[in-house]
């Protein structure tokens, strides 16, 4: 059976150096406390900026919204950072992903000081995108990995129709004509593991899944996040507290399937 190496902890590592907040963060625009509201809201028109940051003694303080800075003074309109809406600039992607499903922007922290924002469009950034499908993928081999496990003569075959069997058999062909060293199983699309994973009751429960059809309904949200990324195409513009769900589910469903061992109970299919 063939090994895997990769897992979420090596994914939380790698990544986690290398695709920090930092990457996905834009400079914090900030003006003194005592600069001219109108010049300020001017400013904030022509870069089309929702809030900015106020200074005293040249450290950043906290922020003004534009909407509200439009009637108030800048006094008036300030708004203290709270801990919970500031990030480390060295926090993985996945922290101000999950930050901003229940809030228009993270401030980021470099040291003590607040020197960046992320807002929800900064998510379309190639950092988050290449995190989110890291993640996947791994997903995606942790259920073939079970899946051999659990049958290893084959008998997955009878959760699948005729067209998606033989769809995997032809790509088999077709590979095995490039002489790559592959099975059957290893033509699998997404769509079909997620068959086989939920068609097991045990596995389902496992997962921590409500039901088989809400197991098929969370992975037909993966597949589609995949589908999404791998077309480059826009991941944010619909639902971010949906896409934070996705992306958190994601890590929880790979936890468990990284810790899933094969046991000598583990019903195969049968056939009818």
């Amino acid at each position: 059976m063939k090994h895997l190496k990769s897992t979420l902890a090596h994914l939380r590592a790698l990544l986690g150096r290398s695709l920090s907040t930092k990457y996905i963060a834009e400079t914090l625009c900030s003006f003194d406390e005592h600069h001219d509201r109108a010049s300020i809201l001017e400013i904030m028109r022509q870069k089309d900026f929702d809030a900015v940051g106020i200074k005293r003694r040249g450290r950043v303080i906290g922020f003004v919204e534009r909407k509200r800075l439009e009637v108030k003074g800048v006094a008036e309109s300030l708004i203290r950072f709270a801990p919970s809406d500031c990030r480390s600039h060295r926090d993985p992607v996945s922290f101000a992903l999950a930050a901003l499903a229940t809030r228009p922007r993270v401030w980021v922290r470099t040291g003590t000081d607040v020197t960046g924002i992320v807002t929800r469009g900064d998510l379309q950034k190639a950092p988050v995108r290449m995190w989110l499908f890291a993640g996947v993928s791994l997903l995606e081999m942790q259920m073939l990995r079970i899946i051999r496990a659990r049958h290893p003569d084959g008998s997955w075959e009878c959760h699948l129709d005729a067209n998606a069997i033989g769809k995997a058999k032809s790509l088999l062909k077709k590979l095995r004509r490039r002489n790559e060293g592959i099975d059957l199983e290893d033509c699998l699309g997404f769509r079909d593991k997620s068959k086989i994973i939920i068609a097991a009751p045990d596995l389902v429960t496992y997962l921590g899944l409500q039901s088989a059809q809400a197991g098929l309904e969370t992975l037909r949200e993966i597949e589609e996040l995949r589908n999404l990324l791998a077309h480059s195409q826009d991941i944010v513009s619909r639902d971010v507290p949906l896409l934070a769900r996705i992306a958190l589910e994601i890590e929880s469903l790979l936890s468990k399937c990284e810790a899933w061992a094969p046991s000598s109970t583990a019903p195969l299919c049968q056939r009818e």
